[in-house]
């Protein structure tokens, strides 16, 4: 992840642990949306999954959608 934060943050001119921060908090906001298609997508993920691990539904459930 560190390789991918850094790539990241250099391409919008920021820091890696920037781009961490407004990743997770991207997530959180996600989490919380009332919506019954927000509910369904997040259902399969443990509160404590690691980001990797979310990143990595995230990717295969729009895999799906493409």
């Amino acid at each position: 992840m560190k390789r991918i934060y850094n790539e990241i943050a250099n391409r919008y001119d920021t820091t890696p642990e920037e781009v961490e921060r407004e990743i997770l908090f991207a997530i959180s906001a996600s989490r919380k949306n009332p919506s019954p298609t927000a509910k369904a997508f997040w259902g399969g993920v443990d509160e404590d999954a690691d980001v990797k691990y979310i990143i990595r539904h995230i990717v295969s459930r729009l895999a799906l959608v493409v």
